[in-house]
C-alpha cells in the first residue's frame, strides 16, 4: 500500500529569483517522487529536467500552483526547478513508496482542477479513486 517516506522543503523570501533548488527528501529506487511548489504571483511555467507535471501546466489563481513528479532511480540528488517569470517560492517534494510505478495516479488518473482569480473562498473539488490502495 502506498505511504509517504519522507519530505524535504526549502523557502525563499527573494523576489528577483527564477530557480528554486528542492533537497532530495530520503527515499528507495521506485518511489514516486511528487515536487509542489508554490509562487506568489499566477504567470510563469516551471522546468525541471526528468520531471512531469502532474496537470500539464500549472494552475494558476492569485498565486501559482505546479505539481510535477517523476519515478525515483537509483540515484537522485538535489532538483533544480527553473520559472521563467521572477518570484518568491515554497516547495516541498514528497518521496511515496509501494506505487505502481507503471501508472501512479491509476490508470485513467483522476487530474482534476479550477483556475480561481477571485478573493472568494472556494470550495475544493472531491474525487474517487479509480483503483485500490491509492493513497489519495
Amino acid at each position: 500500500m502506498p505511504a509517504i517516506r519522507d519530505v524535504s522543503w526549502i523557502a525563499t523570501t527573494v523576489a528577483t529569483g527564477t530557480t528554486l533548488v528542492i533537497p532530495i527528501p530520503e527515499y528507495a529506487e521506485n518511489d514516486l517522487l511528487l515536487a509542489v511548489i508554490v509562487a506568489d504571483t499566477g504567470t510563469g511555467t516551471w522546468t525541471a529536467t526528468g520531471w512531469t507535471h502532474v496537470t500539464g501546466s500549472p494552475v494558476t489563481n492569485t498565486a501559482q500552483l505546479a505539481c510535477m513528479y517523476k519515478i525515483a532511480t537509483a540515484s537522485e540528488s538535489d532538483t533544480t526547478f527553473t520559472r521563467s517569470v521572477s518570484e518568491s517560492f515554497n516547495g516541498c517534494i514528497i518521496s511515496i513508496r509501494d506505487i505502481d510505478i507503471t501508472n501512479p495516479f491509476g490508470a485513467t488518473p483522476i487530474v482534476n482542477f479550477t483556475n480561481q482569480a477571485s478573493a472568494a473562498k472556494f470550495n475544493m473539488q472531491t474525487i474517487s479513486t479509480n483503483v485500490n490502495n491509492s493513497l489519495v
